[in-house]
């Protein structure tokens, strides 16, 4: 009868990618959880696509690289994410900016656990397989093996702007083609909405809007 009433009450489970709780811990996390004193809410932290149906997801925020399939679910665009390639002065250094497809697939690489979206990436036309020397599902490891030199790596742009503007990262740009990568907000059909899924919607959409980096939505 609550919900009927649009009282938000209740458990919320929610997928998202591996380390998205700590970017929206102050503008969702907190205000969907003080503003709604009877509801309580579970995030499950995965890079993996999950099935909102056979694994009891109220909603799944979903990097995807290729167009949507399922029909039967919403999926609103959050925005889309640049991708750079990058490495620390220290590693160019030792070693050399690649300028082929050749040379760069010799260098070590660091990167996510599980990133399928970015195993490959084309550089002057062809294509280039990324040799993990090391491999985690945090970003900030990932980053900071970057700045120790161990690798280079794909990341998304908005996340190392203050390592490019103070100069420990340098952009490998010479021929790279990296595919941006959309964040959808994916639940159920609006009809017969759970107040809950409606509140943390909103939240979400807001904070997609106060993002002044790589938003993009039609």
């Amino acid at each position: 009868m609550s919900e009927l009433n649009n009282e938000v009450v209740g458990k919320l489970r929610v997928s998202i990618p591996n380390n998205l709780a700590d970017v929206i811990m102050d503008s969702v996390i907190d205000p969907f959880l003080r503003k709604n004193p009877k509801a309580s809410l579970e995030l499950v932290q995965t890079d993996n696509e999950v099935n909102l149906h056979e694994q009891h997801f109220d909603v799944a925020i979903q990097p995807r690289l290729d167009p949507v399939q399922d029909s039967s679910l919403i999926y609103r665009l959050l925005f889309q994410s640049h991708w750079s390639l990058v490495a620390s002065k220290e590693f160019i250094a030792h070693n050399y900016m690649p300028s082929t497809a050749k040379q760069l697939s010799a260098l070590p690489a660091v990167g996510m656990t599980n990133n399928q979206s970015h195993q490959y990436i084309n550089m002057k036309d062809e294509k280039v397989s990324l040799n993990y020397r090391f491999s985690v599902n945090n970003f900030r490891a990932v980053l900071s093996a970057v700045e120790k030199g161990l690798g280079y790596c794909i990341v998304p742009r908005n996340m190392i702007k203050k390592q490019l503007n103070e100069g420990r990262f340098i952009q490998i740009k010479d021929g790279i083609e990296i595919a941006p990568m959309a964040l959808y907000l994916v639940y159920p059909s609006r009809t017969g909405q759970p107040a809950k899924t409606k509140a943390f919607v909103e939240l979400m959409m807001a904070w997609a809007d106060s993002m002044s980096i790589d938003k993009w939505r039609p």
